[in-house]
C-alpha cells in the first residue's frame, strides 16, 4: 500500500510542476482564462502534456482548442440559466 501511495504522490508532483510549466505559455495567450484553461489542459496525460511544453504550436492549438470547449460551455450554462428562469416565471 505504501508504495500505491508514493506512485499517487509522485504522479501529483508531476500534474504540479508540469502546471508550472505549461501556466506562463498559456498566460502568455489568455492571461484572463490561464489558471482555467491550464487546469483543463492538466487533466490530459503527463506525456501528452510534455509535447505541449516542447512543441509551442500544439501548445497554441490545445489552447485554442480548451478555449473554444470553454466558451460553448459558458454559452450553454446562460441558455440553461435562461431557460430556468422562464419556468419560474411560468410558476
Amino acid at each position: 500500500m505504501h508504495s500505491l501511495d508514493s506512485s499517487v504522490r509522485g504522479v501529483n508532483t508531476q500534474k504540479q510542476i508540469i502546471g508550472e510549466l505549461i501556466f506562463p505559455k498559456i498566460a502568455a495567450q489568455q492571461p484572463e482564462l490561464a489558471g482555467k484553461i491550464t487546469g483543463m489542459l492538466l487533466e490530459m496525460e503527463n506525456s501528452e502534456l510534455i509535447t505541449l511544453i516542447e512543441d509551442d504550436n500544439a501548445m497554441k492549438l490545445k489552447v485554442d482548442e480548451a478555449l473554444g470547449v470553454y466558451e460553448e460551455y459558458v454559452k450553454n450554462q446562460g441558455t440553461e440559466e435562461d431557460d430556468s428562469k422562464k419556468e419560474e416565471t411560468k410558476a
